[in-house]
């Protein structure tokens, strides 16, 4: 859902066994495209995010309104998602 709200983020290069320091530090690490090698060392890129915690109000709405979006696709009833929105008084 991060990725389909399109939430800030860092963009890293990292050497590719660093994913378990980044997940240390960031709430969500996704790895990106394909591997690269410069000077015999081989990088990868990852997109990684913050906590949902630190998001000012206009990003969880927007997280909060692509993740009915997507409800909606998976067909689920928008009542059903709505009275979800009133239990959180969304």
């Amino acid at each position: 859902m991060l990725q389909k709200a399109n939430v800030e983020h860092e963009r890293l290069i990292a050497p590719k066994d660093s994913r378990a320091i980044l997940e240390s530090v960031f709430s969500v690490v996704i790895q990106r495209g394909n591997d690269m090698i410069r000077n015999g060392v081989t990088y990868r890129e990852f997109d990684c995010y913050v906590g949902i915690s630190k998001f000012d109000v206009k990003e969880m709405q927007l997280l909060i309104d692509c993740t009915i979006d997507y409800g909606v696709e998976l067909g689920i009833p928008y009542s059903e998602l709505d009275s979800m929105k009133g239990a959180y008084d969304l």
